[in-house]
C-alpha cells in the first residue's frame, strides 16, 4: 500500500521530482487506506490530508510506504527510515 498526502502537498512534490523523475505516483484507489475498497488495484494508495496522518497510517498498515520530511518520523514506533542512493535521512 502506498499512503501520500494530496496533489498539492510540497512533500509529495518533492518526492515526485527527486525520487520519480517526475513521473506521477498511481491514482489514488482508496479512499481509506483500506485493501478492501478497491481488492484489485495494485497498488493500493491512498491520499490523506496531514503528514501525521500517513505517517500513523505507514506505520499501523504492514507493508505500507509512506513518506514524509525527516524531522516529522524521528520518535515515532513502527516507522524505518530508508536511505536513498546511499543518503541516509
Amino acid at each position: 500500500m502506498l499512503v501520500s498526502r494530496g496533489a498539492a502537498s510540497d512533500t509529495r512534490g518533492v518526492l515526485r521530482r527527486r525520487l520519480l523523475n517526475g513521473a506521477f505516483e498511481p491514482p489514488a484507489s482508496s479512499r481509506d487506506c483500506s485493501p478492501e475498497d478497491h481488492p484489485k488495484a495494485r497498488p493500493v494508495r491512498c491520499e490523506l490530508h496531514s503528514t501525521e496522518q500517513v505517517i500513523a497510517t505507514a506505520a499501523r498498515t504492514p507493508g505500507a510506504l509512506g513518506h514524509s520530511e525527516p524531522r516529522t518520523t524521528s520518535t515515532l514506533e513502527g516507522v524505518h527510515k530508508l536511505s536513498l542512493d546511499g543518503q541516509r535521512p
